[in-house]
Parts: structure tokens; sequence; C-alpha cells
């Protein structure tokens, strides 16, 4: 497998998601309350792992390529030296 990639496995089987879902209208996009379905999204999937408190307000729709080699570099730095490697510049810092 090539470097930066990773093998996804389901978290839940569809019983789980239809559960904590139940209710949603999924029928037509903006009709779910998108707070609560990414706090959702989150706990079956990231487990006990704390939700994020900060929102950066970066606009992540522009560049995305860049965005994600950035990134991509960034995990592969952090895979191999297990620890945190440096962020590049422009990547979530006050610049």
């Amino acid at each position: 497998m090539a470097a930066g990639h990773h093998i996804l496995y389901p978290t839940h089987n569809a019983a789980y998601w239809a559960k904590v879902t139940q209710g949603m209208d999924f029928s037509a996009e903006d009709r779910i309350d998108s707070d609560r379905y990414n706090h959702i999204l989150w706990e079956g999937l990231m487990g006990s792992k704390p939700y994020p408190s900060f929102r950066s307000g970066l606009d992540l729709r522009s560049n995305r390529r860049e965005l994600l080699e950035r990134s991509r570099a960034k995990a592969a730095v952090t895979q191999t030296t297990g620890g945190s490697a440096p962020q590049p510049a422009g990547a979530g810092g006050a610049d």
C-alpha cells in the first residue's frame, strides 16, 4: 500500500446508524440538524475522542488539492516520526 493511504473499516453496522439517525429527514439536502448529525458522525467514527470545540474558520473548499497534499505530507511525517510534524505555512496557523 502506498504511503499516506489507509484502509478504512466500518465502525458500526447499518442497524447502529439507522438507530442513531432515526427521525432524520434525508430526503433532500439541508433537512437535518447538521450540528446534531456531525456529532453523531463524530461519535460513530471517532468513539470517545473529544469532539473538536474550535473551528478555524478556514474555507476548505478552495485549493483542495494543495490542502490535501499538505495534510498528507504532515500525516506521513507524523507517521514516520511517531510524533507531531511541523505545520506547513498557512495550514491552520495565524497566517
